[in-house]
């Protein structure tokens, strides 16, 4: 597929004369036999159904779309109403039955052009598994101890967590269901290091303990291609401007660690709160956008099925 769909942001208009469709649904016939060792006349219909895959078509359309949302975000897309851009003009695309899938395609993304952080004044510690089996893991005895969590239920709900403090307090916020769980992760330490900024806590030692290493991985890199990213770093500098000794740390989750597993709890709390009228501000990550964007065709698999049954029941 990459190499059909190679450059399909300038020529994927060319796919629309039934001509071309046609040479391209030979093409696809060709290699879902292959992929099925399938009878050489086997319905190309039958093929995509028995894969729940779309006609080549759709893909092509699918990465053009991809392609200008990536151009968009990183502000070198000039959209005209002719030629290849008119692929901004996706409206007429998405089906009647995705109404939120206009705005998740028009709304902030949180993918960003490379930003360098070369000095980041933060600390970040992975320990190893066996670290903290043998409870070895105890540099931070005493210090202020931090745990944050990010949480997702299978319906898309997501939620975050942060709490410190013997026993243990803290809160936690709903995120709307358009939120990955990267992004939760990242907002219950936004959420955390607000609350210390807010406070004016200074002249400590300061631990925050998370179960994600992505984000641990993604704030140590000195590259930053993350909105919700950027902002975390630069809140964690500013606090530890006032606080040299400032580290985020890995803890794993669902081990028995009480902090861990509080914040867990409270993360899931989240997510059942009364749902609020406007869905949360949280910009759409491009691995959100990949998923929804499958839906501008969702109802070509199932037609296609259907047409299969259909001649089945007229032989």
């Amino acid at each position: 597929m990459p190499r059909i769909t190679f450059g399909a942001l300038i020529w994927w208009q060319g796919t629309k004369p039934d001509k071309i469709k046609s040479k391209l649904e030979s093409l696809q016939h060709t290699a879902l036999k292959r992929v099925l060792s399938a009878f050489r006349y086997s319905p190309t219909k039958a093929l995509e159904a028995i894969l729940a895959t779309l006609p080549i078509a759709y893909r092509i359309e699918e990465a053009a779309i991809r392609t200008a949302k990536l151009l968009h975000d990183g502000g070198r897309w000039s959209p005209i109403d002719q030629g290849h851009s008119t692929i901004n003009l996706i409206k007429e695309t998405v089906p009647n039955n995705e109404p939120h899938l206009l705005m998740l395609m028009e709304a902030p993304s949180d993918r960003i052009t490379p930003t360098y952080h070369l000095s980041n004044k933060c600390k970040t510690h992975i320990p190893s598994r066996s670290e903290w089996k043998s409870k070895t893991c105890t540099p931070y005895s005493k210090w202020i101890t931090w745990y944050t969590d990010g949480s997702k239920d299978e319906e898309g709900n997501t939620g975050c967590a942060w709490l410190t403090g013997l026993p243990l307090r803290g809160s936690n916020e709903y995120l709307g269901n358009t939120t990955t769980v990267y992004q939760a992760e990242i907002m219950a330490l936004i959420r955390c290091t607000e609350y210390m900024i807010h406070k004016d806590i200074k002249e400590v030692k300061i631990v925050i303990f998370t179960d994600s290493q992505a984000a641990i991985k993604a704030l140590s890199k000195p590259m930053i291609t993350s909105t919700l990213t950027l902002k975390c770093n630069e809140l964690l500098n500013k606090l530890a401007t006032k606080n040299r000794y400032l580290t985020i740390c890995w803890s794993p989750g669902h081990v028995g660690i009480p902090g861990s597993e509080k914040a867990d709890r409270i993360a899931k709390e989240a997510m059942k709160k009364v749902k609020p009228e406007q869905e949360p501000w949280v910009p759409i990550s491009f691995t959100t956008f990949k998923m929804e964007i499958k839906k501008v065709h969702p109802e070509q698999i199932k037609a296609a099925m259907e047409g299969v049954r259909v001649d089945k029941q007229k032989k």
